[in-house]
């Protein structure tokens, strides 16, 4: 893995800060996701990664289940 230069790391930063997505900005800068989340990581921790997909189960289903699972056994 070859370190990227100061001028692209500088680049992800603003770009982040922009609110673009990581799969923009790597397509943007022909870097890889993992580039993006590494700066984002390092740079900018509170920033949270966004998409994937919405959780099927509430937080008080998940509970439910874990005692429903537990009582049985």
């Amino acid at each position: 893995m070859k370190p990227i230069s100061e001028e692209t790391y500088n680049n992800v930063v603003s770009l982040l800060d922009r609110g673009l997505s990581a799969r923009k900005i790597a397509t943007e800068l022909s870097v890889s996701l993992a580039t993006i989340d590494r700066v984002r990581a390092k740079s900018r921790p509170n920033i949270q990664k966004r998409g994937g997909w919405p959780t099927k189960l509430k937080s008080t289903d998940k509970r439910r289940l874990v005692r429903i699972i537990t009582s049985i056994w």
